[in-house]
């Protein structure tokens, strides 16, 4: 379930690109991965005054003492940069990351001690617990750090309404590589950086790679190897195809990594029971709630062609929940809310304007012809 639009359409689209100029409101590409997560318990205790938090290789331990329940956090509203501002403040701990720690005793006095001796990582984090539209709380460590990095973790312990928890690890490894390279060369993180090649970054990203490997985070370490580092060599296989430079790999105003996918049609599945209700993990929400840059941008237009089988029906989990289906060749052009992607708006459950066009000529491919033409969005290249 890894989005990335294939070499064939951005050729096509080459012209419309060029009149437009790159950007995320006229033409660019948006780069999402499939989530990286676990089933696991949620631990949420206090140890020797300090509110601790853990799941899987994660654990967390608030830096000062724990006095009460953490207030629930909302978006109140927009900046003036269309980002969300935050009802609370959060509270700072220490994020440690290790495939060898837990949440004993102590373990969280070895931490607070100094005194860690297995491989891991540490950082300082603010965590803001929240409420989703299931009405069940997660506290996650949600937004950008201050130099453009994304290394998000949302917990989510079991509810009545939720009966498994776990994680959802929503770090953005190439947006993450890229600053981090940027920074090393004395860069900005918004400057921009013509003599940077695919090579650079893939070796940055194979390092990070081996290093979570080592005890640090093997789910990690193997979701960058099978996901992550996959799909870059296919993007930059399909940009050469369709004739772009290189810079155009690593262009702000063109690739733009979103991180994890939103658990919208097909993606639903991969989110394993964590998120029950589509686009719910916080900062990967197109709604943020009810203010957010989807809300504020209107409706949108889709254009796509609808799922089909020659003298016959397709199933409609084929379609992924987004399509109906058709017995004939069609394309779909629609308006859809933006929160949510739908062609009704979610406030005022008002039907958009929908179209169809038959008659069009539209070519089947089998997943191995997509994968060995790089063809279809989300699909790698054949080995």
């Amino acid at each position: 379930m890894n989005a990335v639009p294939p070499a064939a359409t951005r050729s096509l689209y080459r012209p419309v690109f060029d009149q437009l100029g790159h950007g995320p409101a006229t033409a660019a590409v948006e780069m999402r991965f499939a989530p990286l997560l676990d089933t696991a318990q949620v631990t949420d205790t206090v140890i020797d005054g300090r509110h601790v938090l853990a799941c899987g290789p994660h654990l967390l331990i608030s830096l000062h003492e724990h006095h009460g329940e953490l207030p629930l956090t909302e978006v109140e509203r927009l900046d003036e940069r269309t980002q969300p501002v935050l009802s609370t403040s959060g509270r700072c701990y220490l994020h440690l990351v290790s495939d060898h720690l837990d949440a004993d005793p102590p373990t969280v006095r070895s931490v607070l001690a100094g005194q860690v001796t297995v491989p891991h990582r540490t950082r300082t984090v603010t965590v803001f617990p929240s409420r989703t539209r299931t009405a069940t709380t997660s506290p996650p460590t949600p937004d950008f750090h201050n130099n453009g990095t994304f290394p998000a973790l949302h917990l989510y312990p079991a509810t009545e309404s939720r009966k498994r928890s776990g994680y959802t690890d929503a770090t953005r490894h190439v947006l993450n590589t890229l600053l981090a390279y940027k920074a090393a060369r004395g860069l900005g993180r918004r400057d921009p950086f013509p003599t940077v090649t695919f090579a650079d970054v893939l070796a940055r990203l194979e390092a990070a790679t081996a290093e979570l490997g080592q005890g640090v985070n093997r789910r990690a370490a193997e979701h960058l190897a099978d996901t992550v580092l996959p799909l870059q060599a296919s993007y930059a296989e399909a940009l050469e195809l369709a004739g772009y430079p290189t810079a155009a790999f690593f262009s702000r105003n063109f690739t733009i990594d979103t991180g994890q996918i939103v658990n919208q049609g097909r993606a639903m599945g991969l989110f394993r029971g964590l998120v029950s209700l589509d686009g719910e993990p916080p900062r990967e929400e197109r709604g943020f709630g009810t203010a957010s840059l989807s809300s504020v941008r209107g409706p949108i237009w889709r254009i796509a062609p609808i799922p089909f089988i020659p003298n016959g029906t397709l199933p409609l989990a084929i379609a992924g929940g987004k399509n109906t289906t058709a017995d004939r060749p069609t394309l779909v052009i629609e308006e859809l809310d933006p929160c949510h992607l739908r062609p009704v708006m979610r406030g005022t459950c008002t039907s958009l304007r929908r179209y169809t066009v038959t008659g069009v000529e539209l070519e089947h491919l089998s997943l191995d012809e997509g994968r060995a033409e790089l063809a279809m969005p989300g699909l790698l290249a054949a080995a």
